[in-house]
């Protein structure tokens, strides 16, 4: 090893400093500022945005600058929706040893930092101890719309975005109107109108479900969750709770998950009642009963006369002799 040459141990921080950092970020795997009212979902970031001007603010748009996390707010319309705690203890670690590599994106919102995205490293900024974080100060997006697709697009390009996520705010979006229909969101996201729906449909697992998805990071791919969809639509709620550590313990792909629903679909195979007739004969009393459309028959008599039960039986025999 080169003199200078500097090695950074990676070591795990006090599990009451994560904790207290991750309550303080989230109180939840579902993400959104707790801070925020339910009306600024809805509220054009445009018209809520008041730039501070010359001494009114130390910052500028276009310059990038260490900011108190006491000043920054998250992104009201943030893409991601589940985080999982692994995420965050990696970022929390990195920003510990390595310091903050990329600086976050905001915009200046009514006197506060408001982020376009970097909420990963906001969080993990909390959980590591810091007191600032890096950002890169931006205009204000015109509306909701290009607000969510600038922090949408930053995502995908860092291949954190969901199909999970995708749909849980698609689902939110179009609920509070920040686009009319799918066709717009469609049209803004330049994806394929039959994608929207199709990621729309995983919207339907339950929050339980969805909050336990947070800890099985893999599983949140498009097949393995639609998978578990058609799971939860055939076994329900809590049998898919069970069943999610059982995918990563055991490897599975999600063709077995497919299986494994369409075994709740299929059912038990029922078999079609036999076709009954009563019968008499020598004294005695009995049915004859015809299974499977005829393939089957069985003759039961029971009281009949012994020298009319050999007669029978002889005639039985000649009946399907060759």
């Amino acid at each position: 090893m080169n003199k200078g040459t500097s090695v950074f141990k990676r070591r795990a921080l006090p599990a009451e400093q994560v904790a207290a950092a991750q309550e303080a970020a989230s109180g939840s795997p579902l993400t959104g500022d707790p801070r925020l009212p339910a009306a600024a979902l809805t509220q054009s970031p445009a018209a809520a945005a008041t730039p501070m001007q010359g001494g009114d603010s130390p910052y500028a748009v276009g310059n990038v600058y260490e900011v108190p996390l006491e000043l920054i707010r998250s992104n009201p319309l943030n893409p991601r929706v589940v985080y999982t705690s692994q995420s965050v203890d990696d970022m929390a670690l990195s920003l510990a040893q390595d310091g903050q590599r990329v600086p976050a994106t905001a915009y200046l919102n009514a006197g506060e930092v408001t982020l376009i995205e970097g909420e990963t490293r906001l969080r993990g900024a909390r959980a590591s101890g810091r007191k600032t974080l890096r950002i890169e100060i931006q205009p204000a997006p015109a509306n909701d719309r290009q607000l969510y697709k600038f922090a949408r697009d930053a995502n995908v390009r860092r291949r954190e975005q969901t199909p999970l996520d995708d749909a849980l705010k698609w689902k939110e979006l179009l609920e509070n109107g920040v686009f009319d229909n799918q066709a717009q969101l469609s049209e803004m996201l330049e994806v394929p109108e039959s994608t929207v729906s199709r990621t729309l449909q995983l919207a339907t697992l339950p929050k339980r479900v969805i909050t336990s998805l947070s800890d099985h990071p893999s599983l949140l791919n498009f097949q393995m969750l639609n998978a578990l969809r058609e799971y939860y639509k055939g076994f329900g709620e809590d049998k898919t709770l069970d069943y999610l550590p059982q995918i990563e313990k055991n490897g599975w792909g999600y063709r077995r998950v497919a299986e494994d629903a369409a075994k709740a679909n299929s059912g038990p195979v029922r078999r079609k009642r036999g076709e009954t007739e009563s019968i008499e004969y020598g004294g005695g009393k009995g049915e004859i009963k015809l299974f499977d459309q005829g393939s089957r028959i069985e003759v039961s008599l029971k009281g009949v006369d012994p020298e009319r039960a050999a007669d029978l039986v002889a005639r039985f025999k000649g009946l399907i002799s060759p």
